[in-house]
């Protein structure tokens, strides 16, 4: 609610304004339905950043371009919290770029601001999506190697509009208040007149159809947005956009105090009431804290959708949790596991292959072991445990550690801030005048 009210209030000087926002876009049905109904943490933590990204989005292409830090930071937070809202904010900066064409052809600099906001963000994320797309390239898993389920997982128009208007919190939907916003916005979009506002409206109004089997979803069903998985993810960028234009007012509909009032505590009202449904509606799902608080150690993802392919989750639930000889003969004794590191002594073993009780995934190794051990493999043909070879006697040690790739990324993101935070300060003190940088010019001086 603070982040969101902060944006707003650096645009639109209007604390009432600015608390209109804070407060339809905090408690908008779709971000309510992923804290309370899918208790999705990633999604939920991008909802803290996108209103930062659209701000710098607005300075960018409408206001002062050369504060693209505010896009920059925006979307390393939205990055660091959730893989795929990046791809969603993507498509906003692309429909927002051909809404002011016209103003790109005039001032192209902001292409150039989009250009550093761009450039810095996928440093300062290095960190993540190099060691990400490193372990894809070695390990083929379940969520990459699934289909599209884009056009299935559409929503009828009908059932989004049943579901917003009913205001329940147990199905996506954008909620009656978004609902009617977007009615709005196409009725009366020649009425606004703050460009901003117009084009945003549109946008979040256009995505918000989108989310539905009324955009023909079989066009794009194999195509790099499949990644997205559900249609209805719109919803989250549907809801930021439509509360800018909510807040703005470009109508004059909210212009009294008294109305903005009456609105936020309609907005609280609709909030409560689908929680308090939910919740006695749902008595099944209510635990103890002793439940709630038990571990699920084979807990990998809904769809187990971190798994290498041909896992059986099943088969290792059943499985002992201990190295197994799959092939020739060994003695094994002292076994042993903290955290990610396993280790075991051997001994009368010839040309031993040995399965260990974890699954081969790219950067653990047994470089640390004593005796004639292998390099760790994945045994594909046993749910793709790691295996390793021994022969003779020895001490077989296996442990994750960190891949060149991960060294050299994590310190490219940690030398960009420090270098980020140092151009600010020699800003600040007036040492360097950026402003003569080209790109970095503000429109004022253009």
């Amino acid at each position: 609610m603070g982040v969101s009210f902060l944006c707003f209030f650096k645009i639109k000087k209007e604390y009432w304004n600015s608390l209109v926002f804070s407060f339809v876009y905090t408690l908008s049905t779709y971000r309510m339905y992923d804290v309370l109904y899918r208790h999705d943490l990633g999604e939920v933590g991008a909802f803290i950043f996108l209103p930062i990204a659209l701000l710098g989005i607005y300075e960018i292409f409408y206001g002062e371009h050369k504060n693209w830090l505010y896009l920059t930071f925006g979307m390393i937070g939205i990055i660091y919290s959730h893989a795929i809202t990046p791809i969603l904010m993507a498509i906003v900066i692309v429909a927002v770029a051909v809404c002011q064409i016209g103003e790109l052809k005039k001032t192209p600099t902001r292409l150039l601001s989009l250009c550093w906001a761009t450039i810095c963000s996928l440093l300062l994320t290095a960190a993540y999506f190099l060691p990400m797309l490193e372990q894809v390239k070695h390990t083929k898993f379940v969520l990459t190697q699934s289909n599209s389920n884009l056009v299935a997982a559409a929503a009828d128009f009908s059932d989004m509009a049943h579901a917003s208007l009913n205001n329940v919190y147990n199905q996506a939907n954008p909620g009656i208040l978004m609902l009617f916003a977007a009615i709005v916005v196409f009725i009366s979009l020649t009425k606004v007149e703050n460009k901003a506002v117009r084009d945003f409206s549109l946008i979040g109004a256009v995505m918000l159809l989108c989310s539905t089997k009324l955009f023909p979803w079989e066009l794009l069903n194999k195509t790099p947005i499949k990644m997205i998985q559900f249609p209805w993810r719109f919803y989250m960028i549907a809801s930021l956009l439509l509360a800018v234009f909510i807040a703005a007012d470009p109508l004059g509909i909210f212009k009294k105090r008294t109305m903005k009032t009456m609105l936020i505590v309609l907005v609280m009202l609709t909030a409560i009431s689908a929680e308090y449904r939910l919740v006695t509606d749902s008595p099944l799902q209510r635990n103890t804290y002793e439940a709630y608080s038990k571990s699920e150690p084979y807990s990998i993802g809904a769809g187990q959708e971190y798994l290498p392919i041909g896992t059986n989750l099943s088969k290792l639930q059943r499985s002992k949790h201990k190295p197994q000889v799959t092939k020739g003969k060994a003695k094994i004794t002292n076994f042993k596991q903290y955290g990610t590191r396993l280790s075991f002594n051997f001994k009368n073993a010839k040309h031993a292959k040995v399965d260990l009780p974890i699954i081969g995934y790219y950067g653990f190794q047994s470089t640390q072991s004593k005796g004639k051990v292998s390099e760790l493999h994945v045994d594909k043909t046993n749910n793709n445990l790691a295996q390793v070879t021994i022969h003779g006697k020895g001490k077989v040690v296996v442990d994750y550690f960190e891949t060149t790739t991960q060294k050299l990324a994590r310190r490219t993101s940690f030398l960009s801030l420090l270098v980020i935070i140092a151009v600010l300060f020699i800003n600040k003190l007036n040492l360097i005048d950026f402003s003569k940088i080209e790109g970095l010019k503000s429109s004022k001086e253009k």
